[in-house]
């Protein structure tokens, strides 16, 4: 028999929550980071008061010996939908690597818990990139993931009706389906952590980072069309996102690529990331027949949208111009340092010149062709110059990169002061400062 939960806003608290509060805690708790902070960071857990106005002070707890560390006051600054008046403790000035605690000592309530307990550490920022890196294993699609699945989707998948190998690859992160012009952003993070690092892994064996960055390469090297399009391992027209069961249990599947394969900006960012790792196996020496592969999947990826005129396409082809444009100049980057041809650094060039053309005066980019729409999110286009500027340190764009960045961080900073939860906010419909990114 199946159940339906309802699911309603955890508003029972300890006090009366503050006028239009959608969240709330049974009693006050520090709110810390789990993952910890690193050392010289910036450090500061929230309290959440609802509509009370709360003062006190915070203990700074090692947890070993439960001693008191550090002590101070905390400060108020103003109300959130989450949690109604807010209070900070902020103890960024105590550096000591450890285990830790918050402790509270608040006038007005003694419905109080100490915080969960967290780390302070100089290597937390390359642990947490570590522990992501490895979550890539257990999206694998096509194997036995010990603990999690037995070998699931081993029949992937039908092209037009008919067997087609599209084994492999990763699980999407909300669902199975295995959407290839995604990919870019998993190898790209594998592939930067792996070279940010090198000195990390072991140097007689295949470093897992590409070793997982190869596992999806495969993948793509198997659903790539040869006009550069991707086709992705889906479930059910009617709606491929749903699926009850465990994955091994799914029915065959189906290629296709209407969800996202024929995006311009997608198949070249795809692109640009298979060369990346083409180049990196390249100088690892021993993996020739996957840097053939790969090098092919860039290039027809590349040839998809190098020479595109985007001023003759529809609108809604014209809004992924500038993210299609940082894919280019990521391919041609790795691109000219696997073959040498200077056909690719010219190029590189040409698509600096569009990127910062892109930018407004004061410091957002506008995402389509015909500059209308403003785009306030991060994306890879200052990934993309950053990279140049890396391999062409003394090119004579380097003052036009580096003020395309102040200008940025100039627009961009006010919006990481909207909320102090840590995300980063945007603008609403009308434009006005909103502590989320409209649609998030």
């Amino acid at each position: 028999m199946n159940t339906v939960r309802k699911l309603r806003m955890m508003k029972e608290s300890w006090s009366d929550l503050a006028p239009g509060q959608i969240i709330a805690q049974l009693n006050v708790r520090p709110i810390v980071s789990h993952g910890g902070w690193h050392q010289k960071g910036v450090k500061q857990a929230l309290v959440w008061a609802n509509a009370r106005k709360l003062e006190g002070i915070f203990q700074v707890v090692e947890v070993e010996e439960n001693k008191v560390v550090y002590e101070g006051r905390l400060r108020e600054v103003g109300s959130h939908i989450w949690g109604g008046n807010t209070l900070v403790a902020d103890f960024s000035d105590f550096q000591t690597q450890g285990r830790y605690k918050i402790r509270l000592e608040l006038k007005g309530t003694n419905a109080v818990l100490d915080s969960f307990t967290f780390p302070i550490k100089p290597s937390l920022y390359l642990d947490v990139a570590e522990k992501a890196a490895k979550w890539f294993y257990y999206q694998r699609c096509g194997v036995e993931i010990p603990g999690w699945h037995p070998p699931c989707h081993t029949d992937d998948a039908l092209l037009d009706g008919k067997p087609c190998d599209a084994t492999g690859g990763w699980h999407d992160g909300g669902d199975y389906n295995k959407w290839s012009h995604y990919s870019y952003y998993g190898i790209f993070a594998l592939t930067f952590l792996y070279e940010s690092f090198s000195e990390r892994w072991e140097q007689d064996s295949l470093a897992y980072p590409l070793e997982e960055a190869i596992w999806e390469a495969e993948y793509i090297s198997k659903v790539q069309l040869e006009d550069g399009t991707l086709l992705s391992a889906v479930g059910g027209e009617e709606d491929p996102w749903f699926w009850e069961g465990s994955p091994e249990k799914e029915p065959t599947r189906r290629l296709s690529a209407d969800y996202g394969g024929k995006n311009y900006s997608s198949t070249t960012l795809v692109g640009a990331a298979m060369a990346r790792l083409a180049r990196i196996l390249k100088s690892l020496g021993n993996y020739e027949d996957k840097v053939q592969t790969y090098t092919a999947v860039a290039k027809r990826a590349y040839k998809r949208t190098c020479n595109l005129d985007f001023s003759n396409l529809p609108p809604k082809q014209k809004s992924v111009y500038l993210e299609t444009q940082a894919g280019l100049l990521l391919a041609d980057i790795e691109l000219y340092k696997l073959s040498g041809e200077k056909k690719y650094q010219q190029d590189a060039c040409k698509r600096v010149e569009a990127i910062l053309a892109s930018q407004d005066e004061s410091g957002f980019f506008y995402l389509d062709f015909d500059k209308t729409e403003r785009y306030h999110n991060r994306g890879l286009i200052l990934f993309a110059l950053y990279e140049f500027l890396k391999a062409n340190p003394e090119e004579p764009f380097k003052s036009e990169i580096s003020n395309a960045f102040a200008k940025w961080v100039e627009f961009a900073e006010p919006f990481t002061r909207l909320s102090y939860f840590g995300q980063m906010g945007g603008l609403d419909k009308e434009g006005q400062p909103r502590n989320l990114p409209q649609g998030s």
